[in-house]
């Protein structure tokens, strides 16, 4: 499954990204890597789970 192997990236991005936030702050720019790091993978996630959507019409109520 593809959503899988991307499991592993988000538990230790989230991991690291939570001990930087805590040793040296949130505004610090290794916090900011992880976090960003984590956006973009959070974002092809998404993208791969809800690709069926982007082609859906709306249907009226």
């Amino acid at each position: 499954m593809e959503l899988m192997k991307y499991v592993e990236k988000y538990n230790y991005l989230k991991i690291e990204m939570e001990k930087s936030g805590t040793m040296y702050g949130l505004s610090d720019p290794r916090t900011i890597k992880y976090s960003q790091e984590l956006d973009l993978l959070l974002n092809k996630v998404m993208k791969i789970r809800y690709l069926g959507i982007k082609g859906r019409k709306k249907q009226p109520v």
